[in-house]
């Protein structure tokens, strides 16, 4: 991720998750630019979150602030705030500091709806319209890629026209590149530190659902400052060497210049030793240049050897400390050691590329999408080509064996019984997915159960319902304390309490059900994913079955057929467990939305009104307004029914969205069986497309079988890679 400066202006990459992608089939121009722009619920968000922030500095409120260092935090949070709703409205004279922080009874309501007519009224200046969520452009060159860049990352240019950069909230660059062409998606994030939580919470939800690997850009200048005994007599030996080579080098130049007038000085014994070979040369003159050249090398070797001793020993410190705190891998690289030595050509400038780690961490990146890759490859090679040549096969054979009238009306019978048959696997999609929105309405009413189960609970314990809740002392807490948990959403450490994650304990209770409803939602879709493939397997069992009875009629072109269909069979298998692999694999992803606290999770997103309603209290009986706001919200059942209805939405989207692209994917499968049976049977009096053209079918079949043969060698080879990677 990026480490963006510390600034409010939408200086380049500071709020805005950019994708770099390599050119495709769909973006085949060079500097494409995709942008997707926040609908108008992610807007009223953002501007809420501005307001907030400001009202929180430039209100009464932060007379309550004790803290220095929180007063230092809302402060900087605050005037962030400000410089953007300033680039959001640069024509609007009634923003100002007074407006903002206007006091009064509904005060805060009412410039919310203001600054909300003034957000969409400032959207007609958007690329493609104010009901346009989507922007593409193609750029000329560079310079002009990085000038559309700019007008989506900052203000624009003439000062009047409100900044897109706030509302932005994807950017996708489509490029050349040669780490990028094996299939890699690089991400720019902006730094956490230096967002709002509207856009923390957009671009902690991008780095959970849509990133594989995460690098993470930390400086290491603060690190590995203290040397062992051991280490610091070596780099005090290396750096004498170094000094003293540096004299040589010195001495070597003031004879060279020395020698018409002087007379051949003796070499220490050491030099006389390393360099025996240069007195073999008589001119002198000569003889010092060689001498210089050669303690220039061995310094430069030192150089290099010492920089290796500290960069190694520093990155090891480094590596060890990351590692002890986090299980990632550590990459230490020098964007300034690459640059210095990346267009010289000889060994030690290697030696430097090879320090600076640049190199280690592109073989990386570039293995990681190897093994999809190779998944994918594999799969095209075991199933997708033999099927293709399969049907190129069966157009050839059309009209090998000529059929009469009553068994080629039979044969087709039969033949057509099969296409319909084979068309009823996409009506087993379509009922498997009203399948799932059955079962996801089931789970939908037990958790809103569960909601008011909790809600009823908490307010039947004559104890407390706060101890129910796992919320110790949290009632009791120093209004300072309670303030400034709020102002955090929930999530907040102090040095008196330490750290405390509300969202969680709020959720506690009701996880051991919503832990047993998502085990029975994957249970579920385990045994759909079984069904639908034994159906598919029952399927092309009956539909060879029934071809196999009149295998005589015609047995090249139906024996191709039988064996062309078990390709068919397993290509549509891997579909299917491709799609139900995606399924599995993101609703992981909401699961973990569902039973965190963190910022992008769904107990956060019901519960930042509460937060907003305690944070808009400030004055004389706030902290019980606050407590009591908190106290209402978390024991209704409103609270619980409002979190499940929002993962059931994404559940219900991304459900959608996985079958829809089931279906396509599997009508192209049918359509291609469908073709297969239609050309597999001529009658008497008619001629096939291969029939009528004998000399090109002949050479289609040769060549099939040429490719037939090529492809069993780089299965094998495929095997092979297979079996070492594995092992």
């Amino acid at each position: 991720m990026a480490n963006p400066p510390q600034s409010g202006d939408g200086a380049a990459c500071t709020t805005v998750v950019t994708e770099f992608r390599s050119v495709t089939e769909e973006h085949p121009e060079n500097y494409t630019i995709e942008v997707d722009f926040m609908d108008k619920g992610e807007i009223r968000g953002l501007i809420q979150e501005l307001l907030s922030n400001v009202r929180q500095y430039y209100t009464d409120a932060y007379r309550e602030v004790m803290e220095r260092q929180e007063q230092e935090e809302i402060k900087t949070v605050a005037n962030r705030a400000w410089e953007t709703l300033l680039s959001l409205f640069p024509n609007q004279p009634t923003l100002d500091i007074d407006f903002l922080s206007s006091e009064g009874e509904n005060a805060a309501a009412s410039i919310m709806k203001t600054l909300e007519e003034w957000a969409i009224a400032g959207l007609d200046h958007r690329p493609g319209g104010r009901d346009s969520l989507h922007y593409s452009v193609v750029a000329g060159h560079a310079d002009k890629c990085m000038a559309h860049l700019d007008s989506f990352m900052s203000d624009a240019g003439d000062g009047d026209r409100p900044a897109l950069w706030p509302f932005v909230k994807l950017i996708r660059v489509y490029l050349r590149s040669p780490i990028l062409r094996t299939g890699l998606v690089l991400a720019d994030l902006p730094g956490f530190r230096d967002l709002n939580f509207a856009r923390l919470r957009a671009t902690e939800r991008y780095l959970r659902h849509s990133c594989d690997e995460v690098f993470i850009d930390v400086d290491a200048k603060e690190t590995a400052r203290t040397s062992s005994e051991v280490d610091a007599k070596h780099i005090s030996n290396l750096d004498d060497q170094i000094q003293k080579l540096e004299r040589r080098i010195a001495n070597a130049r003031a004879r060279r210049r020395r020698f018409a007038d002087s007379k051949r000085r003796n070499l220490a014994a050491d030099e006389i030793i390393d360099l025996e070979y240069v007195d073999r040369f008589e001119d002198q003159s000569l003889k010092y240049m060689l001498t210089q050249d050669i303690h220039s090398e061995r310094k430069e070797a030192l150089i290099l050897e010492l920089k290796q001793f500290l960069i190694s020993r520093r990155n090891k410190s480094v590596t060890e400390a990351l590692m002890s705190s986090y299980t990632a891998k550590v990459f230490c690289v020098s964007n300034k050691l690459y640059s210095e030595y990346c267009s010289l050509d000889s060994d030690q400038a290697d030696g430097y590329l090879q320090l600076s780690g640049i190199k280690e961490l592109r073989r990386y990146c570039q293995l990681v999408p190897a093994d999809a890759q190779f998944r994918a490859t594999k799969s095209y090679l075991q199933n997708q080509v033999p099927a293709l040549l399969g049907s190129l096969k069966q157009w050839a054979l059309a009209g090998s064996h000529v059929v009469d009238a009553r068994r080629a009306e039979v044969l087709r019978g039969v033949l057509n019984e099969a296409e319909q048959v084979l068309q009823s696997v996409q009506h087993l999609l379509t009922s498997s997915d009203h399948g799932t929105v059955r079962h996801r309405r089931y789970w939908r009413d037990g958790a809103v159960a569960v909601s008011r189960d909790w809600a009823n609970v908490s307010q039947s314990d004559p104890s407390g319902s706060r101890k129910t809740l796992d919320l110790t002392g949290f009632y009791q807490w120093h209004h300072m304390s309670y303030t400034a948990w709020c102002k955090h959403h929930g999530r907040y450490r102090s040095p008196r309490i330490g750290y405390r994650c509300w969202n969680e304990e709020i959720l506690n209770p009701a996880l051991p059900q919503l832990r047993a409803s998502w085990d029975t939602m994957l249970l579920w879709l385990e045994e759909e994913k079984n069904g639908l493939n034994e159906e598919v397997f029952n399927t092309f069992q009956n539909v060879c079955n029934s071809i196999n009875e009149h295998h005589e009629t015609a047995p090249e072109a139906l024996k191709n057929l039988l064996w062309n269909l078990k390709h068919r069979q397993r290509c549509i298998k891997d579909v299917i467990a491709h799609a139900m692999d995606e399924l599995f694999h993101a609703t992981a992803r909401i699961i973990l939305d569902t039973m965190g606290g963190h910022s992008s999770s769904y107990m956060v997103s019901v519960m930042l009104p509460v937060y907003y309603a305690c944070n808009r209290q400030y004055g004389k009986g706030s902290d019980a307004r606050r407590k009591e706001i908190m106290d209402r919200s978390i024991m209704s059942s409103d609270l619980f029914e409002d979190f499940v209805a929002l993962l059931v939405d994404d559940f219900r989207d991304l459900r959608k969205a996985t079958f829809a692209r089931l279906g396509q994917r599997l009508r192209h499968e049918i359509h291609n069986i469908t073709r297969d049976l239609r050309v597999s049977v001529t009658v008497e009096g008619e001629r096939s497309e291969a029939d009528q053209d004998l000399k090109y079918a002949a050479a289609l079949k040769r060549k099939a079988e040429l490719i037939q043969t090529a492809l069993g060698e780089a299965q094998k080879i495929m095997l092979e890679v297979s079996s070492v990677a594995t092992a």
